[in-house]
């Protein structure tokens, strides 16, 4: 069974039978905050991944996301509960309040994706910006600036 996401390459690499594109999203670091136009896949990733934790339909069987934590406003309370897990937000201006957004700055065990169209106090360089788009029958990161010295 392959994984979605690999922790130790930092990246969300799959594709599901049926699935026009693949995902194939490499990260930078231990926050990501994507946000950019509507219709590029980010809700579509969600639901995706919570599919397969779910294991509905067979072609989530072939596919382990074990390691992705996909928060919604009935399991918000299990944030503080996960380890060594990609956090993915869908529709952060909803879902991130003040206790989550000082939970995420502190948080040194998980990572995190955040579909955001503002940083909503977020601490993180402008490094870590992306939209996502399709390149080459893949979804990828692209991510906006690339500075040094902006860590």
């Amino acid at each position: 069974m392959k994984s979605c996401y690999d922790w130790d390459k930092n990246e969300i690499d799959f594709k599901l039978p049926g699935m026009k594109y693949k995902y194939a999203l490499k990260f930078k670091g231990r926050k990501t905050i994507v946000s950019g136009k509507s219709a590029t896949g980010k809700t579509m990733l969600c639901n995706t991944l919570k599919e397969i934790l779910d294991y509905q339909g067979t072609a989530a069987k072939d596919y382990d996301a074990s390691n992705v934590f996909v928060l919604n406003t009935d399991n918000k309370d299990r944030l503080r509960e996960q380890s060594k897990k990609l956090i993915i937000i869908d529709r952060g201006e909803l879902q991130i309040d003040d206790e989550i957004k000082d939970f995420i700055n502190r948080d040194r065990k998980n990572r995190y994706l955040l579909f955001l169209r503002q940083p909503k106090g977020i601490n993180l360089s402008p490094n870590y910006f992306a939209d996502m788009e399709q390149q080459k029958g893949a979804i990828v990161l692209s991510y906006r600036y690339n500075e040094q010295g902006w860590n």
